[in-house]
């Protein structure tokens, strides 16, 4: 994402006798309906940013998506439950196995959340399918389900997953965090 632009501040430092020679240009800027889409675009090429690309929450690398499994009947969740839903949803994009294509999984505080990561593309299709399947109430019937497959948990309707706006508190790494005993 961009660094938030701190225009106040800034501002104040420019020397006034530099102005002028601006004037001409901001006065263009302010023209028109268009007006607040232009100066933001402005404080954009200010702080140096022109274009917008995905990162992980996870671990920051660009054009992945941190998505948000949750079951909604608060039963516990593992990395599985992530790649299975992913993998009926939507198998392939582009030639490849999305599931093979998941990055870093892990757990939350709350053990009926997982977060992981998709390529971006991946994970909106995911996202959408999951808002398609959703709308028709999971397909709880079974119609869609090969003969002989346990019913998933999407099957089932009692998972939820969503992008990942803001990354929710996290399992800590190493399991139950018990720490070793010390000698004595």
């Amino acid at each position: 994402g961009a660094p938030p632009l701190r225009p106040p501040r800034r501002i104040g430092t420019v020397d006034p006798r530099l102005l002028p020679y601006f004037e001409e240009a901001a006065a263009a800027l302010l023209e028109g309906d268009d007006a607040l889409q232009k100066v933001a675009a402005m404080c954009a090429v200010v702080a140096g940013q022109s274009s917008l690309s995905q990162h992980s929450l996870l671990t920051g690398e660009e054009h992945l998506k941190t998505l948000l499994v949750e079951a909604t009947d608060g039963a516990p969740l593992e990395a599985r439950d992530a790649v299975a839903s992913v993998a009926q949803l939507v198998p392939s994009l582009n030639g490849e196995r999305c599931a093979d294509s998941i990055g870093k999984i892990r757990q939350c505080a709350s053990p009926c959340k997982l977060v992981f990561d998709l390529p971006d593309e991946m994970a909106d299709a995911v996202v959408a399918a999951f808002d398609a399947l959703a709308a028709t109430d999971g397909g709880e019937d079974g119609a869609a389900r090969p003969s002989g497959r346990r019913p998933t948990l999407l099957d089932s309707g009692v998972l939820s997953i969503s992008a990942c706006a803001e990354l929710p508190e996290l399992r800590p790494l190493g399991g139950r965090g018990g720490g070793g005993r010390g000698g004595g």
